[in-house]
């Protein structure tokens, strides 16, 4: 069902999304490769590289301003750190919203 949905969210991107996209297909040439709409358990993230363990969520429309260069500059920067070690854990709201 994940992978459905998925596919639904990367054929109905954003326009921040597919700015982002465009900028993160570049990384590829330095042997980085970034999924859009990539399933993670129970999650789908906008875009993920899992080898570096890096997941990026877009937000809104605050992407489009031209200021948002420093984004690329912080992944850019994520990608030529260490590795970070498997911390993933998704722990559900408790019901009601409560907590």
């Amino acid at each position: 069902m994940a992978n459905l949905r998925a596919r639904w969210l990367r054929n109905h991107m954003t326009p921040q999304e597919v700015k982002l996209w465009v900028h993160l297909r570049y990384f590829k040439e330095q042997g980085f490769h970034f999924r859009r709409q990539a399933p993670i358990g129970p999650l789908i993230v906008d875009f993920a590289e899992k080898t570096r363990r890096l997941v990026i969520e877009v937000d809104g429309s605050q992407h489009g301003f031209p200021g948002g260069a420093a984004v690329i500059a912080s992944i850019t920067a994520a990608l030529s750190g260490p590795t970070p070690p498997v911390t993933l854990r998704v722990t559900p709201s408790p019901p009601g919203g409560e907590g």
